[in-house]
């Protein structure tokens, strides 16, 4: 899909390639548009539009990525030894942009009555910019500017540590890690050449920057019963890790002084039974910034809905267009009263971001517990079935967050209670600029309390989930069924997930949603899609005493739940979202084969297939990315595969 070239492209009245009936509409103007010179029938317009005939754009990456690791382990005593690694790496990142527009050149192309601005050689002198139409391969290679952009990771890490007994109690010994740790990264992203203002890809100013941690760590096993009664064994292990981070931005020469923040766990084991482990954990994690939420800045278009436009089920409960009513917030936006937003479906609301070198660490608090029983009886038929049952909570506060424009949309007009008045300077009603009454089309969500507009990353809110992991084993010979020896045996597996709830706030004064069983969009991001139910289940047959080597076959059926539409948690009530493709979801199933044949411990060949069914992914709107969402489906489809193992 093309870029959206957006509404600041100008265009004079004189352009001899304007149609005659946007002509005719043109010379009936009479008023003003206070952003561009001129007024009435004379004054030039603004022009947006998507330049599908110049070509997709396209994009390369070349990886380079060279790791070094050693590490050695010295005995020190009979019961403790030393160990020790160092690792160094570097990747570098080389991205070849391939279709981006000069806006510039497009910009003078529109304006130029003679169409031949300076440079062009003419290539331009006929093209018509109107409708669909296609292009003149000598204006298009005018107009392009292809990019290239370089981005360098380095880390070094160095970590040493001892382990040992270091006291003994009555249900055994006390084990014990102690160890330090070093980890510098350092980063570094920029254009190779300058291709001026242009319109498709992203592109940012220089960046780069260092940040290094240095740690101290110690976990106790501690044995507290052995033997009792119904504690065959109970252990209690604990763990704590100081780390003291810094970090330099080297494109602004600022940094901040080293500072530290505390890590913890504790876990509990208890197996009352011989056949039953029950298990509990608390733990509290830290997370400093990354390099793009301390150093980078950017812009990004996500998918919105429009509130205003006259499908929703907002615009069509409210009748009244009095002051401080939904319809009154949107006429005072600019809004036709008659006819609404008018804002396309799967529309997209440019936003720019800051990096923050003020940002505090997140903070996680988990906590788990659950039960792992293997079968209590002797039966051939249930020997072999095992299972898990664990419940998860994890809660991260203030945690580094982009803003939804969504979120601030559904705030500003009072899906969730914040604007009760519906009052048009509302917070997240300040930023809203729309063209004409639309949303999209160039338009921009800015932030009010910064001249420029950009929203840099803030710690705020909250992100809280829940779920239960649930694990079942189980296999047999085929013996069991008079099946000669040879034939081996059959072990399977499952593991689902129910997620209970996942909750994000993405600032303090915003709504808490809860995005469980809803399916992404554009602009939320990757890995952003939580369907209710996952499961993987896996099969393997394991033929048995082949005299030419180990023969298997494997089966994996991956499950993933139905999803209703992101937007629809975002704005509760509404039922359309302005497509006529469907926004939600049904379950799907993937299933993959191989057979791996071991010709001897060391070398091994496999051959398979992935998703032999050949199944599509689920196309809906608004989506993530060509109308589905890839971190969450199959798009490749049913593909064979090889692999040979070496081991030395």
């Amino acid at each position: 899909v093309r870029c959206n070239i957006g509404t600041n492209l100008i265009v004079p009245v004189t352009n001899p390639f304007i149609p005659a009936a946007l002509a005719t509409l043109l010379a009936a103007r009479t008023g003003d548009d206070a952003r561009i010179v001129g007024s009435g029938a004379t004054e030039p317009f603004l022009y947006g539009f998507r330049p599908v005939s110049i070509g997709p754009r396209l994009a390369q990456n070349t990886n380079t990525v060279v790791q070094y690791l050693g590490g050695m382990t010295i005995p020190i005593s009979d019961t403790w030894e030393l160990e020790g690694y160092i690792s160094r790496g570097t990747t570098q990142i080389d991205l070849a942009q391939i279709g981006n527009i000069d806006t510039q050149k497009l910009s003078d192309v529109l304006a130029s009555p003679t169409q031949n601005p300076a440079g062009s050689g003419g290539a331009c002198a006929t093209q018509n910019f109107f409708g669909d139409r296609p292009m003149n391969p000598a204006c298009a290679a005018y107009i392009l500017s292809n990019g290239a952009q370089r981005t360098v990771l380095e880390q070094s890490v160095g970590q040493a540590f001892v382990r040992g007994p270091i006291g003994k109690l009555p249900a055994g010994d006390v084990q014990s890690v102690f160890g330090v740790e070093y980890r510098g990264f350092e980063y570094s992203s920029r254009f190779l050449s300058n291709p001026g203002p242009f319109s498709g890809f992203n592109t940012a100013d220089p960046e780069g920057g260092t940040n290094s941690f240095r740690d101290v760590f110690g976990e106790l096993l501690i044995p507290i019963l052995k033997d009792a009664p119904y504690a065959q064994t109970l252990e209690l292990s604990l763990g704590a890790r100081y780390s003291e981070s810094e970090f330099y931005n080297k494109v602004k020469s600022i940094g901040r002084d080293a500072r530290g923040s505390w890590a913890y766990k504790a876990e509990l084991n208890w197996q009352p039974v011989d056949f039953a482990r029950l298990r509990a954990s608390y733990q509290r994690a830290v997370r400093e910034p990354n390099f793009g939420e301390l150093f980078a800045g950017g812009g990004s278009a996500p998918q919105v809905f429009d509130p205003c436009n006259t499908t929703s089920a907002a615009w069509q409960r409210s009748a009244s267009v009095a002051p401080g009513s939904f319809r009154a917030l949107c006429i005072a936006q600019g809004v036709s009263a008659v006819n609404g937003g008018g804002t396309p479906p799967g529309t997209q609301l440019s936003v720019n971001t800051l990096g923050n070198g003020d940002l505090d660490p997140e903070e996680s608090d988990s906590f788990t517990f659950g039960a792992v029983v293997s079968s209590p009886w002797d039966n051939q038929w249930l020997e072999r079935l095992r299972g898990s049952v664990d419940y998860y909570s994890i809660e991260i506060t203030a945690p580094i967050l982009g803003l939804d424009t969504n979120n601030a949309l559904a705030a500003c007009y009072n899906y969730f209670g914040g604007n009760p008045t519906y009052n048009p300077n509302y917070k997240y009603c300040a930023g809203l600029a729309r063209a004409g009454g639309s949303l999209g089309s160039g338009t921009a969500y800015n932030n009010p309390a910064i001249a420029t507009g950009e929203f840099p990353g803030v710690n705020g809110g909250v992100q809280k989930t829940t779920g239960v992991d649930i694990q079942l084993d189980w296999g047999f010979d085929w013996e069991w069924f008079g099946a000669p020896a040879w034939m081996g045996n059959l072990q399977a597996n499952a593991l689902v997930t129910r997620v209970l709830s996942f909750e994000q706030q993405d600032a303090n004064d915003l709504q808490l949603v809860d995005y469980v069983g809803t399916i992404s969009y554009f602009g939320a991001g990757l890995g952003t899609s939580f369907p209710e139910w996952k499961a993987t289940i896996n099969a393997r047959w394991n033929l048995g005493d082949l005299s030419f080597g180990d023969l298997s076959a494997g089966l994996r059926s991956r499950y993933i739940g139905a999803m209703t539409n992101r937007q629809f948690a975002q704005f509760p009530g509404e039922t359309f979202l302005g497509t006529t493709t469907n926004p939600n979801v049904s379950a799907i199933w993937y299933h993959d084969v191989d057979v791996t044949y071991g010709i001897t411990d060391n070398v091994e060949f496999k051959l398979g297939v992935n998703n032999v069914m050949d199944k599509k992914p689920p196309i809906y709107a608004p989506n993530v990315q060509s109308g589905t969402d890839p971190s969450t489906y199959d798009t490749v489809g049913r593909r064979f595969f090889g692999q040979v193992k070496l081991r030395f």
